[in-house]
C-alpha cells in the first residue's frame, strides 16, 4: 500500500540516509526553511522517494526529486510530481539538468503529467579560481582599459554591499520598471535558501541610473553561481555589462571558490553573445538545464 506523508528534515536524514548527497540535503533544508514542503513516499511501511518543492513569487519549484533504486520503473516518480502538482496553489516548475541519472525518468514523468518545455538554460562550468590564466591574459590585454573607458564614459560600479537603498530598491522593482528587466530579482533578496553573496554582486549606473547588474549567490563555501548578468534595454551595445562582470570574477578570485557556474537562456541573443566573447575564456564545462511548467486550473493540473 502506498500514501504520501509530509516529511521533516528528521525524517529524510532517518529514511533516506543511505542515499544522502550534499545537493539533496541543501534542497530538502532550502524547501523547509523557506515554507516549502517535504513530500515522502511510503510504500508498505518504506521509503519509496520524495520531493521538495518551494513557493517561489508566482511559481512553485521542485528543487529535488529521488526514487530509491529498487522502487524505479513503477510510477513513484509520476505520484511524487502529481501529488506536488495537485497541492500547489500556482504553477509547478521543474529544473532539471540534462547531465544528471536521472534526467531521461523525470523528464518523461513531467511530459506524462502535462508539464510544457520552457526556455531552457545553458549551464556553464569553470575551473578553479586560480587556473583563469586565461581570463587573466585577457584582462592585462584588453578588460582592465575597457573598464577605464566604461569609467570615464560616467559608469559607476558598486557591490551590493556599498549600493544605496535607491539602488538596490531600484533593482529589486527592476522587472516592473524602465529597465524591463525579463527575470524578477525579489525571489534572490527575499529567500535566503537563494543564498545571495552581496560582496560578490555588483551593479553599475550612470548618471543614478540602474545600467547593469550581475547578481551571484554562493550556495556552499566552495561555489559561485551567476545567477544573473543583465543589461537595462537603453544600455544594450554599450558594453557597460563587462563591468560588474568584471568585478564579480575578481572576487570570485579572491574568494578562492573551487567552482562557479553560470547560468544563460539559450533563447537569449544577447546572451549567447555574452557567452561567446567572455564565458567561453574561463569555462571548461557545458550542459543543458531544461525547464518544465505546468499551469494550475481549477485546484488541479492542466
Amino acid at each position: 500500500m502506498r500514501k504520501i506523508i509530509n516529511g521533516s528534515y528528521t525524517d529524510y536524514v532517518f529514511l533516506f540516509a543511505g542515499s544522502r548527497t550534499a545537493y539533496s540535503d541543501l534542497s530538502v533544508k532550502g524547501a523547509l526553511k523557506s515554507d516549502g514542503k517535504l513530500y515522502i513516499m511510503m510504500e508498505d511501511n518504506r521509503p519509496a522517494g520524495y520531493l521538495c518543492i518551494v513557493n517561489e513569487e508566482n511559481i512553485a519549484r521542485i528543487l529535488y526529486v529521488y526514487t530509491i533504486p529498487t522502487n524505479r520503473n513503477n510510477g513513484i516518480l509520476n505520484s511524487l510530481l502529481s501529488h506536488a502538482c495537485e497541492k500547489a496553489d500556482r504553477k509547478v516548475k521543474v529544473c532539471i539538468a540534462d547531465d544528471i541519472e536521472a534526467f531521461p525518468f523525470i523528464k518523461k514523468a513531467c511530459l506524462s503529467l502535462g508539464f510544457f518545455e520552457e526556455s531552457n538554460c545553458i549551464i556553464s562550468g569553470s575551473g578553479k579560481a586560480k587556473d583563469f590564466s586565461n581570463w587573466e591574459k585577457y584582462m592585462d590585454r584588453v578588460g582592465n582599459k575597457f573598464c577605464e573607458i566604461l569609467i570615464k564614459q560616467g559608469f559607476e560600479c558598486v557591490s551590493f554591499n556599498e549600493a544605496s537603498e535607491n539602488q538596490i530598491d531600484e533593482l529589486y522593482h527592476s522587472n516592473e520598471n524602465e529597465y524591463k528587466n525579463p527575470f524578477s530579482v525579489k525571489v534572490f533578496f527575499d529567500n535566503a535558501n537563494k543564498c545571495l553573496d552581496r560582496n560578490m554582486s555588483f551593479l553599475a549606473s550612470k548618471n543614478g541610473e540602474l545600467a547593469t547588474y550581475s547578481l551571484v549567490s554562493r550556495p556552499d563555501s566552495r561555489s559561485a553561481v551567476f545567477e544573473h548578468i543583465s543589461t537595462a534595454e537603453k544600455y544594450i551595445g554599450s558594453g557597460c555589462i563587462f563591468l560588474p562582470f568584471a568585478r564579480s570574477m575578481e572576487e570570485f578570485k579572491k574568494s578562492g571558490c573551487d567552482r562557479a557556474a553560470y547560468a544563460m537562456y539559450e533563447d537569449n541573443v544577447h546572451a549567447n553573445a555574452f557567452k561567446k566573447k567572455l564565458l567561453e575564456r574561463v569555462t571548461v564545462s557545458q550542459h543543458r538545464s531544461y525547464n518544465f511548467v505546468i499551469d494550475k486550473i481549477g485546484g488541479y493540473v492542466n
